[in-house]
C-alpha cells in the first residue's frame, strides 16, 4: 500500500510536466521573435483608444502557430492540473484534455463562421474577431504565470482560481475592448453580454465538463 501510494505521480514530480511548460514558454518566445510584436503589442491593443496600427506589417505564419500552441498548451496544461484527483498525473490525460481544447476551438471557429453568414456580425464585430488572438494571448500569459506559481509554491489549491481568473479576466477584456468602440446604446450592451456568454463563457463551461468527465472515466 505505501509503495503504491510512493509511486503516485502529481503535477509537481511529473518530470514531463515541466518539459511541457518549458516547450509552451519556448513557443512563446520564439512567436515573438519570428513576428515581433505578436505577444507584446498585444498589450497595448488593450488600452489604446484606437484599433492596432501594425495590421499592414507581416505576418509570419510559423509565429502566428506557435502562438496559438502557446495559448491552446496553456489552457490544457491549466485545466489538467485543475480536475487532478490525486492519482498519477499522466502526458495521456494532458494529451487528451489538449484534443478537447483544439475541437472545443474549432466548434467555437465554426459556430463563428456560422453566425457571421446567418446574421452578417462581422460587419459590425470583425475588428473584434482580430483582437480575439491579442485578449486570448493576454489571458494565457497569466495564466502560464499562475501555474508556473503553482508549480513553484506546490499549493495545487490554487489551480481553479487561477483559471477562473483567467477566464474572468478575457471576458472582461472583451466586454471592455467592445464597449469602447461598438456599443452604441443599452440594447447593443444586450446583444454583446449574450454574443460573449453564448461565444465564449458557454463553450468554456462545456470544455471543463466534457474534461472532467472525460478524466473521471480514465
Amino acid at each position: 500500500m505505501i509503495d503504491s501510494i510512493s509511486h503516485i505521480i502529481s503535477p509537481l514530480s511529473a518530470p514531463w510536466c515541466g518539459w511541457v511548460l518549458f516547450g509552451l514558454l519556448l513557443c512563446a518566445v520564439l512567436s515573438e521573435y519570428m513576428q515581433p510584436g505578436i505577444v507584446r503589442l498585444a498589450y497595448v491593443s488593450l488600452i489604446a483608444r484606437s484599433e492596432r496600427t501594425y495590421k499592414d506589417a507581416p505576418v509570419n505564419l510559423y509565429g502566428q502557430i506557435l502562438i496559438f500552441l502557446f495559448r491552446l498548451g496553456t489552457l490544457a496544461m491549466g485545466i489538467s492540473i485543475c480536475l487532478y484527483n490525486g492519482s498519477t498525473f499522466s502526458i495521456a490525460v494532458f494529451g487528451i484534455v489538449f484534443g478537447l481544447v483544439l475541437a472545443t476551438l474549432l466548434v467555437k471557429l465554426l459556430c463563428n463562421k456560422w453566425l457571421d453568414y446567418t446574421f452578417s456580425l462581422s460587419r459590425r464585430y470583425m475588428p473584434m474577431h482580430e483582437q480575439y488572438g491579442d485578449l486570448s494571448t493576454i489571458a494565457c500569459t497569466f495564466l502560464f504565470l499562475g501555474i508556473m506559481i503553482v508549480m513553484h509554491t506546490g499549493r495545487l489549491a490554487l489551480a481553479p482560481w487561477i483559471l477562473g481568473g483567467a477566464t474572468a479576466l478575457f471576458v472582461l477584456m472583451c466586454l471592455y475592448r467592445v464597449t469602447l468602440h461598438y456599443v452604441q446604446s443599452p440594447m447593443g450592451m444586450l446583444y454583446v453580454l449574450i454574443y460573449i456568454v453564448s461565444l465564449e463563457v458557454l463553450p468554456l463551461g462545456v470544455l471543463y465538463f466534457l474534461c472532467s468527465k472525460t478524466i473521471a472515466s480514465l
